[in-house]
């Protein structure tokens, strides 16, 4: 580290005149200042000296192992054209270890090989310790060095910061200085740093985001760990550098990469490593060890990863750093309030303010959207953290977390799908539907993890709370995929008969809609079996139905209605109107594909009344796009398509993808019927589009196969 009194770079020859005027005009900057030295107060003019370097060249050398940045250099030259001859003010910002310095040097040095002449007169170099065991640097002792490496003699210098700033800006103005100013802790450290005016670049670099530098008019830019493709080869062209003729074991390379998480310190902590003979091969076997992967990284004293990560958690207030160790317990992907009030504790205000301070100093990762995520080794390191200091075990507290999640997802189930008869009843967690429902598209990964987590620690309740409330993202989004990794979760604890019947029922439907029909019909047939010992005939008949809803998705509407029409026949001697309802529906469906519209009619208007009266909004929607669908009569048609272009608004309005493709599917065949090329075109691919996005094969397939039989447009 350097000390603030000690000039950093090349510093300038002071000369040895006792003349408080300095004789030549290189700079040709004439000061006029009052400067107080011991008792002596007095006016001086001080004229920057010939004896100052022709070129100050302050900051480090660039090191040869550099791999693409392109993107965020292209940024820091887009913000000095538009600079406009001004002070461009740039703050990179990122986790420890992440490459800033190493990025603003490569910068700073590319200004002085060209860029119109922007950093002409040198350039200026401090690292302001921000991160680092050391005292963090003082604006004045960083001015002093600054001003002595311009050639004003100590003597010269005024005592206190605001002379000095004053000095700084006067002898900087109309000049063009690159200045890095490394490892800032706070704007106001910065900008007490600012030169006068004139074609400057200022770049700082930071592990918090130094938001106040907008005042300035600074920009920021977040530099975030390389992708495994640089990553890997940074770190070959270091193995090589060590060994040009040592073997490139590429695979090995790559996956050790991705251990060290595309974070430039560790990488280069593995590549000195590989210099002391270690090979690829066995740091990725070392680095694999997960317990262990912190303190390999951290063997090499100038490329310690712990050590790094360790200044940015000591430089955190109490209550984040605490935030920090708990979040670090978290086994799944994203950290969310939802997440932070689990394991940290708060209201969701506190919560959102503590995962902002902590992306804020780069020890998170904003995802947006109320999403945050740890780096790999920060996550490491958090836990690492936690088991050092807080006295609550892990597993208490993922136990926790996972029935926290429980509860909120059967609480969003309950919002999606109050007509279901164990819904009924009970305080809201969630205002609305829609909230409900922007909480599970948010907590989609989280749910999935910990209710696998829970499976795996015999939380039985938590992981198959988790995987039914899950379940209105398949009915509104189509996610099977993410439906059968909490089912199969929650299927392998289970043990009591009516919850397992329940959930391989539903791991049936999801089965079927991902083409997997052998495992689909043996899922179902399992079901069915428990429901018939268990003597619930109506549970049984719902089993029935989904066959039925799976010919159906597969385009086979003839079996579909065989099906159905024997779930419809128990469920009217059941009494469930609900379960009565998608049935109506489904045959209805079924009906259309077949051209029986004019028997379809009577079937679904008894299902919209149905599923309207059971609450059951989504289904009683896409009841009404099936109604305006069977629409056969010419002078219908209007009226049809004004329906389902509300059904449609409705549908995006809900969220809810299934109602919306069935909407925009139904608009084509309509356009198609009247002779509207054109709009068949445009309403068949935007439904090909959100079919694609569930996931529906099949259904794609039939709406491209409409779209090949249209006629051509009259324009083509």
């Amino acid at each position: 580290m350097h000390r603030p009194e000690e000039p950093q770079g090349n510093p300038p020859d002071q000369g040895t005149s006792t003349s408080n005027r300095v004789s030549g005009d290189r700079f040709g900057t004439v000061i006029q200042v009052g400067a107080v030295h011991g008792d002596v107060q007095s006016t001086q003019l001080i004229q920057n000296s010939g004896t100052i370097p022709q070129m100050v060249r302050q900051v480090p050398p660039v090191t040869p192992h550099f791999v693409n940045r392109g993107p965020i250099l292209d940024a820091m030259r887009e913000i000095i054209s538009q600079a406009g001859g001004r002070t461009a003010l740039i703050c990179l910002y990122g986790m420890g270890g992440v490459g800033k310095s190493g990025l603003a040097s490569r910068f700073l040095y590319e200004l002085q090989t060209g860029n119109g002449g922007a950093g002409r007169d040198g350039n200026l170099f401090y690292d302001l310790r921000g991160f680092s065991p050391d005292k963090t640097a003082g604006p004045s002792d960083v001015l002093e060095v600054f001003l002595r490496s311009l050639g004003v003699p100590p003597a010269a210098i005024p005592p206190g910061l605001p002379a000095r700033a004053s000095w700084w800006r006067s002898i900087s103005a109309g000049k063009s200085f690159g200045i890095l100013l490394d490892n800032a802790v706070s704007a106001a450290q910065v900008r007490s740093l600012l030169p006068g005016e004139g074609a400057h670049v200022v770049v700082a670099t930071a592990r918090d985001r130094l938001a106040g530098l907008t005042l300035d008019g600074g920009r920021l830019l977040r530099v975030d760990p390389l992708d495994n493709t640089d990553a890997t080869k940074l770190l070959l062209d270091l193995t090589r550098a060590a060994d040009a003729d040592a073997e490139t074991d590429e695979a090995s390379a790559s996956r050790v990469a991705e251990l060290c998480g595309g974070l430039p310190i560790a990488v280069n902590a593995v590549g000195v490593h590989t210099a002391e003979g270690l090979t690829l091969a066995d740091a990725e076997t070392e680095l694999s060890r997960l317990r262990d992967r912190l303190s390999v990284l951290s063997d090499a004293e100038e490329e310690s990863v712990q050590a790094a990560f360790d200044f940015s958690y000591d430089a955190l207030p109490p209550d984040a750093a605490r935030a920090y160790r708990r979040l670090g317990r978290h086994v799944g992907p994203d950290v969310t309030v939802s997440v932070a009030r689990a394991l940290v504790g708060g209201d969701e205000r506190e919560c959102a303010r503590l995962l902002r301070s902590l992306a804020s100093a780069s020890m998170l990762t904003d995802l947006r959207g109320g999403r945050y995520r740890f780096h790999d080794l920060l996550a490491l390191h958090a836990q690492g953290k936690a088991a050092e200091q807080e006295a609550e075990s892990r597993t208490d507290a993922l136990r926790h977390l996972a029935e926290e999640f429980a509860r909120d997802a059967r609480a969003a189930d309950r919002a999606l799908r109050p007509y279901v008869r164990a819904n009924r009843g009970g305080q809201g967690r969630f205002a609305d539907s829609q909230e409900a429902l922007l909480w599970l598209d948010r907590e989609r990964e989280n749910l999935i993890a910990i209710g696998e987590y829970a499976a795996g620690a015999g939380l039985a309740s938590c992981a198959t709370a988790i995987a039914e409330g899950f379940w209105p993202l398949y009915l509104r989004r189509r996610d099977a995929s993410g439906w059968l990794r909490a089912g199969d979760a929650a299927l392998r604890v289970a043990t009591d008969k009516r919850l397992r019947a329940r959930l391989l029922s539903k791991q049936g439907l999801t089965l079927g809609f991902l083409g997997l029909e052998e495992k689909a019909q043996e899922a179902l047939t399992r079901s069915a079996a428990l429901w018939e010992e268990l003597e619930e005939p109506e549970k049984v008949a719902q089993v029935r139905q989904r066959r039925g809803l799976l010919a159906l998705g597969a385009e086979r509407p003839e079996e579909a209605l065989g099906h159905l029409r024997a779930a419809r026949a128990l469920q009217e001697r059941a009494e469930v109107r609900n379960d009565l309802g998608v049935t109506l529906l489904a045959m209805g469906r079924a009906l259309n594909r077949l051209g029986g519209e004019a028997e379809a009619v009577p079937l679904l208007r008894r299902a919209h009344g149905l599923l309207e009266a059971g609450e059951n909004i989504d289904h009683a929607l896409r009841a009404r796009i099936a109604l305006a669908r069977a629409a056969t009569d010419e002078d219908d048609l209007p009226e049809a398509r004004a329906a389902l272009d509300e059904a449609l608004a409705e549908a995006s309005e809900r969220g809810s993808e299934t109602a919306r493709a069935e909407a925009l599917e139904a608009l084509g065949d309509l356009a198609a019927r009247a002779g509207d090329t054109e709009r068949a075109v445009e309403h068949y691919s935007a439904a090909v589009e959100a079919l694609y996005e569930m996931g529906a094969e099949e259904t794609i397939a039939s709406v491209r196969e409409r779209m090949s039989a249209l006629p051509p447009a009259p324009d083509e």
